[in-house]
């Protein structure tokens, strides 16, 4: 099974997916920019995730990281068009404003189908 989290720069995909490894031991992390387009075609295995946040706590962690500001900045008109389609056809939305990628990886690792999870989920 695929676990995709989706979301807008500084939603928390990085992180909470370096959190959401450790309770899914047979998990493996790719980055969907170089591996996407692969996995297109073989979607029946994924369950989707989109991680959301509101606007002002995606300025502020882009802002805070550093990496490519102007060009995410730039982006946030084009997902808020988008947000609401995501959502939509998402497994689970988790709006990651406020918590910690620890706490979000958990509410993903539970929300799992049961083959999936560990008893340390």
């Amino acid at each position: 099974m695929i676990v995709w989290l989706n979301g807008t720069f500084g939603c928390g995909k990085t992180s909470t997916a370096a959190k959401l490894h450790s309770p899914v031991p047979s998990s493996r992390v790719f980055d969907p920019e170089t591996v996407g387009y692969m996995l297109q075609p073989n979607l029946a295995d994924l369950f989707h995730v989109v991680l959301d946040a509101g606007e002002e706590v995606h300025r502020q962690r882009i802002q805070g990281s550093g990496e490519a500001q102007a060009w995410r900045l730039d982006h946030l008109a084009e997902y808020r068009s988008s947000r609401a389609w995501m959502i939509q056809a998402a497994d689970l939305a988790v709006d990651t404003g406020g918590r910690t990628p620890a706490e979000i990886a958990h509410q993903i690792s539970a929300a799992l189908p049961e083959p999936m999870r560990t008893s340390t989920a």
